[in-house]
């Protein structure tokens, strides 16, 4: 089930991207690579990066669309309604 979740997040990374912001992967890349210097941790820089943009809801969105679509395969989770 996770892989599935896994997935769908793999798949939506083109769906995230927001004109004039560059991807968390192209972030990633350019801290590897060494383009950008950061003043503080790569991981904090990136954390902070992704919640302060349009990424972080839209992530969200996705996943509570992803639940609520599949939430029969998923028994473990409550609902309105179950309890």
């Amino acid at each position: 089930m996770f892989c599935q979740v896994n997935a769908s997040l793999s798949a939506y990374s083109s769906v995230l991207q927001v004109d004039g912001l560059p991807s968390l992967e192209q972030l990633v890349h350019q801290i590897v690579d060494g383009e950008l210097i950061l003043s503080e941790k790569p991981k904090k820089y990136l954390k902070r990066f992704f919640q302060q943009n349009i990424y972080k809801r839209r992530v969200e969105e996705s996943i509570l669309s992803y639940l609520n679509y599949n939430n029969y395969h998923l028994p473990m989770y409550a609902w309105p309604g179950i309890v």
